[in-house]
């Protein structure tokens, strides 16, 4: 619940660079077009937004060490 709350008090500021996304590929039907949708984001991105796309769901990305090793390979593969 305090995610949540903290989650709706935030307002992002405009970045002025790329950015990489995570996106967990098994959502909800109901949350494909809300801000688990790397589309939402663009608007305050001033570069490209580069999609690491992972088979998991949003609360088992850092939970699981497979979704955790695969994360740290892309980035590392751009570092």
């Amino acid at each position: 619940m305090n995610n949540i709350g903290i989650m709706r008090r935030f307002t992002p500021e405009f970045l002025d660079g790329d950015t990489l996304f995570v996106s967990a590929e098994r959502k909800p039907e109901a949350n494909r077009e809300t801000l688990l949708n790397v589309n939402v984001w663009q608007p305050l991105v001033g570069g490209s937004i580069e999609i690491c796309p992972i088979d998991s769901n949003h609360a088992d990305l850092m939970t699981d060490a497979r979704h955790a090793a695969r994360i740290s390979r892309f980035i590392a593969d751009r570092l």
